[in-house]
């Protein structure tokens, strides 16, 4: 981890944790050795209604120079997140993971859910009609260099994480994946009257107290 300091770090942001933490690590086994896969993070702007439909992180897969799919997602969220919020991201995996194995007909999907420092990874597929959605492993990252080695207890893990990710791509045609109701992301998304992400202008604020 490139950014990783000897410092006595108080509160760290969900972009902080994201930018500094959970990319260099995603991007070295889901995209480094794959020209084709491009590991970045998606969830910058909400749409006009406030509802975030497009999850924190995603590896996107190219077919010949264009944008074919995705294979992973992410939610990520710092230490001390409401559980609510917690538990929201999680759905919103299953149902990214779900839309993305019916649109694409792939053979699987790999998700990943980061609380502070821990980040649990999951596959879903299409088992015996049953969409699967398997914990994989949970893992620690260091957030001091003292911790930097206690990722070697991770290195089997992130491996075969990193190996079955590589496996996963479209079905053969004579296999489709069946297309089936979903919970709308309406549903689940907590009511924000304020779209945390986006801040309200100058000349907005002005209109409404002119209005007072």
């Amino acid at each position: 981890i490139v950014s990783l300091k000897d410092l006595d770090l108080n509160t760290i942001s969900e972009s902080h944790l994201m930018s500094s933490y959970i990319h260099p690590m995603i991007q070295c086994i889901f995209d480094l050795n794959d020209d084709y896969k491009i590991a970045h993070r998606s969830n910058i702007l909400e749409d006009e209604n406030g509802l975030d439909q497009r999850p924190d992180y995603v590896v996107d897969v190219y077919e010949d120079y264009r944008l074919s799919h995705q294979t992973c997602f992410g939610e990520i969220k710092p230490n001390g997140s409401p559980h609510t919020k917690t538990i929201v991201d999680f759905y919103r995996l299953a149902i990214f993971s779900k839309n993305t194995l019916e649109q694409h007909n792939l053979n699987g999907v790999v998700s990943f859910q980061t609380i502070g420092s821990f980040t649990t990874f999951y596959l879903t597929a299409l088992v015996n009609d049953f969409y699967v959605m398997t914990e994989l492993t949970t893992i620690r990252l260091p957030m001091t260099k003292p911790f930097v080695l206690d990722l070697i207890l991770c290195l089997d893990d992130l491996l075969s994480i990193c190996t079955l990710h590589h496996s996963l791509s479209k079905l053969p045609s004579t296999q489709v994946v069946p297309t089936t109701l979903t919970v709308p992301f309406s549903l689940i998304n907590i009511t924000k009257t304020i779209p945390a992400k986006r801040r309200p202008s100058l000349s907005s604020i002005a209109a409404s107290s002119s209005q007072q």
